[in-house]
């Protein structure tokens, strides 16, 4: 992990203001997620336009699947996943993968490697939730959508795990799955509610 200058001042003073609850709402996105790693491996601390910290680690995680070998290609980092008594939707709990990912830097793994084990560990949690979904209620259809499947290499593991547990995945083919799909949806809302009057 490498820092600018005065960069370290900077996290201080981002773990003082989370402390705090300063400035730091919860989010739900699993883009933060992808934001958050790209951060840890020194990708970029700053974003320039929506998804490219997370745009960044994508290529990062590419560029090690050539080289990697089969241990660090297939393993995952460690991840929680709880539900609460009478609540829903299940709560991800990222801390053991985020302190492992600390741990592996620290250790001078490679970030290209890193990367590629932090796509497949979110592909092995969704699914592990994709499972955990269909024994509650039968279901097996799965409809993968988005911001965070604009990442191919993400969309394309989890495809190939739900495929292998006997799921039916549906993705955005003709609609982008980003916000371009989700202002198009809220048109067609629109537009039904308008014929209803």
């Amino acid at each position: 992990m490498c820092r600018l200058p005065g960069e370290n001042k900077r996290w201080r003073v981002l773990a003082q203001m989370m402390a705090r609850q300063i400035n730091s709402p919860s989010t739900s996105s699993l883009g933060r997620l992808f934001d958050a790693v790209a951060a840890l491996l020194g990708l970029r601390s700053e974003a320039l336009y929506e998804g490219q910290a997370a745009t960044e680690l994508e290529a990062l995680a590419q560029s090690a699947l050539g080289n990697a070998a089969p241990e660090d290609a297939l393993s995952v980092y460690p991840f929680l996943i709880g539900v609460r008594a009478g609540q829903t939707p299940a709560q991800f709990d990222v801390g053991p993968m985020l302190r492992a990912i600390v741990s592996d830097i620290q250790q001078g793994v490679p970030a290209a490697i890193i990367a590629l084990r932090f796509h497949r560990t979110i592909a092995e949690l969704l699914a592990t939730v994709c499972l955990a979904a269909r024994q509650a209620t039968g279901l097996d259809t799965v409809a993968l959508s988005g911001g965070v499947f604009q990442n191919r290499l993400l969309l394309e593991y989890l495809i190939t795990r739900l495929e292998a547990m006997a799921f039916r995945v549906y993705i955005n083919r003709r609609v982008p799955p980003n916000d371009g799909g989700l202002s198009l949806g809220q048109l067609a809302v629109a537009a039904a509610r308008i014929q209803r009057l």
